[in-house]
This record gives C-alpha cells, structure tokens and sequence, in this order.
C-alpha cells in the first residue's frame, strides 16, 4: 500500500488548533488581533490574509490562506472567511466558513511522491467566547465536523480513492489561559457519534480496500500547555527534540461501535465485521514521563477468508495494555511499569471443529495477564535524539533497572493455566556476570496446574511428538515440584553470588 508522508511544523499545527478556538478576547478586533500575533510564528510563510472589514462590532477577515513548506512536502489551503461578532453581552462569536479545502504534496523516505486534496466541512458550527483576555472560555457546537481526503496521486498516477472521517451533534468546552509564549489549554468536547470511511484501490497491489465504522458516545478530554516558540523550533528542525516546556494529559472513551472491513485481493474477498461494547485511550506527555492506557471491553469478530471453508468467530471479554515511563535524566530512581491483560478469548465452534475434530483440549476461554512495575535509573534524556546519539556512539545503556516486581502473571489455555509473581532488585556494580546488565537479586514464585495433562492432549491431536513432550515433561521435573494432581509449583531464586536454584537446587 503507498505510504502518504507530510510533516506540517509543529508550529502550525499548534496555529490551526488554537485559531478556531483560542485567544479570543472581549471584542472582535481583540480577538483577530491575539489570533494574528499567534499566526505570526509561521515568519513569512503561513497565512495571508486578505482584507479586514469592521462595521458595528463585527468584524469580517476575508481571503484567508495558508501556506507551509518544509522538507517534505508543501500544503497550501483556503480558509474562506472569518467573521468576529461581539453579542453585546461581553462574548465574542466566531463564524467560519462551512468549507475549507488544502493540498497537500509531499515525498517520502522511500522515494514516493503523493498529493492529495483534504476538504473540512463543519455544519452549523458555534463558537462562543467569553470570560477574560486571561483566562478565555469557548463554548463549541456543530452538527457535523468532517474531514475528507480525495484526489490521490502517487508518483504521477492517480489513485482511486477517498478517506473520511465525521463527529456528528458535536458539542463542548474549551479554555485557554497564558501569554503568547506558553498557552494552557483545557477542553472536554463529546460526540453523538463518529463515522469512518475508508475506500481505495492501493496503486501499488491493485487491491480493493472498503472500511466503514461508526461508534457512538464519544468524549474527548484534554489539559495541555504548548510552549510555542519551542514547537515552531522543534518542527523546523530536521532532528527535532521534544520541546521543553510542552505537557499533554488527555484521553477519550467511546461507547458501542462497529466495523465492516471488505478487501479484494487478486480477485479473492477476504471480509470481517467487529463490534465493540465501550473502550478508553489516555496518555500522560511531558518531559519528563509517558504514560499511556487502553483498554477494551466486549469485542467480537467476524472474518471469512478465501483459505478457510468456515468464518473465523473470536469474541474477547476485554483487552487493554498500559506503560509508564520515565523519559529524563535523574540521579534518583524513577518508577515505571507496564500491562497487558487479554481476557477470556474464545473461538467458534466451527473454527475449534477444523483444530480439534475429536474435542480433545478443553474450550474454556483462555487469558492472558502480565504486571510488571518497578524503578529505573534514565542516564540519558530518552526525548533527546541527540543525547540518545551520544549514548549509542559510547555503547552505554540509557537506562538501567533498579528494582523490579512481577505483581501478576496469568496464562491460561486448554484447561492448563500458569500463575506467579516475584520481586527482583539489581545490583549495578556488577555488569559482568550478565554481560551488560546489572546483577538481578530475588526471586519468582510459579505455580503450574494441568501443563501435563495439556501437553498429552497435544499429542494425541498430532500437534507435538510424543518424544518433545517427553522432554518438556522431564524439564518440568527438573525446575518444578509436585503439589497435588498435575500441580507444579517452582521458586527460581537468582542470588547475590550470581547463582540461579530452583527449589532451593543449584542450577547455575
């Protein structure tokens, strides 16, 4: 599939974030005065203004554009009228053109040349300014905001395709507070429902792509401070750094949605429907850390693929994963830890029938659960591309553990199921008895039920020889020892001494 690369500087995205919505003030010049000043970090490429027009507290900006240039590509747009209004109750209402059109021609890494045509529409859209020049408040509506790509090109050939993406009965707040320099921004925006459409044929494979989705009960959080001077650095630079000062905690949830997903491949259709009962997304950005969560909750799936005779049915009560990560330089531990859950996965019968005709293994579902936290030393700014540079070139690690906790382990499948937890600290003196690592200290506790009986049932479908089982069998005897029918429990310890036992038996 072609590979559509376009890096718009940093600057004007934060520029086109905040100028539909930000530094509004108590009057209609106030307000296109503040947005000016903002525009006024692209220098001479960015937004050309036509004429400005002030009859009666209403102010009309016409014949605006925006124009971009960097190292890949360049996009240009028009932004069609803005109208500032002053209600005369001390608020400000900002009017926009219902459709903005940019193009877009970039190059990629790969040697590929694209352009593109993306249209923004946003019917019957209301934003409302109130408060003060320090602390400004918009109230947002519209009925439709919808963004959709069109007119592709790659190396000269014309694609046939478009991309599209609505949020419908869109509603909320937004609120920026600061000075030119570091502007705070907090908005909670919800959605009725959100919409997707995604139909091509790739230029390269010649395969005809479909993907519809919609979702419903869409709400979006955030709490941000955007340094902008900084941001315009970082984005003109061809190894850009995080920019200092730039935070981020935001999120969203959604509520039932669905997918339908039609390809054609070599006149061959491969289809799949999903539907999924609620999710969430957060991430935590600054400079210091990154945190990021999801999860998900009642998938099921559907897929019928030309090599199987039967649909592919998968139904998962829930999955998720999560990291937190220190990401500067610190002469004290920092804490981090990481999940992943995939909770209660279940096949259909028709798909078990072609695996198990003899319904050898149990169809319980089957999960998998990991929990892992702990401290870590950063010895490097791991957002720094330069000082990541300067660490690889002296072959130092950026970053070593200190102490480390396995809170859960869970694995769970045909009727076998594997569960510990261990706490291990590290030792950074000694680097030597495991090249490179610090010396671990500690010890894990596992207890194993049922792995025998699994491993039969795996020979009798044909799956494993008989002759690995009786390997696998005899290395669980070696690092395991019994504690009851088909029950295993194991302590490996990892010693001061750089030794390894198993139940209290040398190993290393």
């Amino acid at each position: 599939m072609a590979v559509f690369e376009f890096r718009v500087p940093a600057s004007a995205i934060a520029v086109l974030l905040t100028t539909t919505a930000a530094h509004a003030e108590l009057t209609a010049k106030q307000v296109w005065d503040s947005w000016k000043a903002q525009m006024g970090i692209y220098g001479e490429s960015g937004i050309s203004i036509g004429g400005e027009s002030l009859v009666d507290g209403v102010l009309t900006v016409s014949g605006l554009t925006l124009q971009t240039t960097n190292d890949t590509g360049d996009m240009t747009g028009d932004l069609g009228d803005m109208i500032f209004t002053e209600l005369g109750d001390g608020t400000v209402e900002v009017t926009m053109a219902e459709s903005m059109t940019f193009a877009v021609n970039s190059e990629t890494g790969m040697g590929a040349a694209t352009a593109m045509n993306v249209t923004v529409t946003q019917a019957d859209m209301s934003i409302v300014a109130s408060g003060t020049p320090e602390a400004i408040e918009y109230e947002v509506s519209a009925t439709r905001y919808a963004i959709l790509v069109g007119d592709l090109v790659t190396n000269g050939q014309p694609t046939d395709g478009s991309f599209m993406f609505g949020l419908n009965d869109l509603g909320g707040t937004y609120s920026t507070t600061g000075t030119d320099d570091l502007m705070a921004v907090i908005y909670a925006m919800d959605a009725g429902s959100m919409d997707m459409l995604i139909d091509m044929i790739d230029p390269e494979s010649g395969n005809d792509i479909n993907i519809t989705g919609t979702l419903q009960d869409l709400s979006m959080t955030a709490d941000a401070e955007i340094p902008l001077a900084a941001m315009a650095a970082a984005g003109d630079s061809p190894d850009p750094a995080f920019p200092p000062g730039l935070s981020v905690d935001a999120g969203y949830s959604f509520g039932p949605s669905n997918y339908v997903v039609n390809v054609v491949e070599d006149g061959m259709a491969t289809a799949a429907t999903a539907d999924i009962a609620a999710g969430e997304f957060d991430v935590v950005l600054n400079e210091g850390a990154v945190e990021v969560a999801m999860s998900t909750t009642g998938l099921n799936l559907t897929m019928t693929v030309p090599m199987l005779p039967v649909p592919v049915t998968v139904s998962l009560a829930g999955y998720g994963a999560s990291l937190a990560m220190p990401m500067a330089a610190d002469a004290a531990p920092q804490d981090f830890g990481m999940a992943l859950n995939l909770t209660d996965l279940m096949v259909s019968d028709d798909l078990w029938a072609m695996l198990d005709p003899g319904v050898i293994l149990p169809r319980d579902p089957a999960s998998v659960v990991l929990d892992v936290s702990g401290t870590m030393m950063v010895l490097s700014n791991l957002m720094d591309p330069a000082a990541q540079a300067e660490m690889a070139a002296t072959g130092a690690p950026p970053a070593l553990p200190v102490t480390v906790d396995l809170n859960e382990l869970l694995v769970r499948f045909g009727g076998a199921e594997i569960t510990g937890s261990g706490a291990f600290t590290f030792d950074a003196t000694d680097t030597t008895t495991y090249a490179g690592t610090p010396l671990p200290i500690g010890s894990i506790d596992l207890a194993i039920n049922g792995a025998n009986g699994l491993m039969d049932k795996l020979v009798l479908m044909g799956l494993i020889p008989e002759d690995q089982v009786m390997m696998g069998k005899m290395m669980l005897g070696m690092f395991a020892v019994p504690a009851g029918d088909d029950m295993l429990t194991s302590t490996i310890e990892f010693t001061p001494d750089g030794g390894i036992l198993a139940n209290g038996n040398q190993i290393q």
